[in-house]
Order: structure tokens, then sequence, then C-alpha cells
């Protein structure tokens, strides 16, 4: 998972299926990094596994989105987190 400064927030956005540059846009998250952290958790194996296994478009590959497959995966994502937020309160 990404490292985040102490001094600005984090937005977090649990998508629940494969994010793909033309979402990213859509969503217009690049308007928000100004004034936080972006980061996306693409949770779509979890969610859906056989839906998402059987799309074909391609997925964005920025630094700023985790592609979480396994729980494991995600609550380990998420202690991070919170780790993160107990730290640097």
């Amino acid at each position: 998972m990404n490292k985040h400064s102490a001094s600005t927030q984090i937005l977090l956005v649990l998508y629940p299926y494969p994010m793909s540059e033309f979402l990213y846009n859509m969503y217009k998250l690049n308007n928000f990094s100004p004034y936080c952290d972006v980061v996306v958790w693409d949770i779509s194996m979890l969610a859906n596994p056989k839906f998402a296994s059987k799309l074909t478009y391609a997925r964005a590959t920025r630094g700023n989105i985790v592609s979480l497959s396994t729980w494991t995966q995600f609550l380990r994502s998420v202690a991070d987190l919170k780790q993160q937020t107990l730290t640097h309160a």
C-alpha cells in the first residue's frame, strides 16, 4: 500500500469493479489530488470474482490504484491504513 504524508488527508475509494483509465477520468479523481491523496482500492475480485475475471478491458495502471484479490490483503490494507491514522493523528 502507498505511504502517505502526515499532513495530507486520504480519499479512499472502494470500487467493486475493475478500475479503467476511462472510469478514473470519468469520476474526475484527479480533481481531488490538490486537496488530498487519492487511493483507489479495486475490490472487484472480492465483490464479484466471476464477473470481474470475465471483463477484458484494460485496467488503469496508476500508482494509487491497489487491486485487492484476497480478504487477507484487504484486512492487511485496512490495518495499515488504521496504523497510519493512529501514528499521524
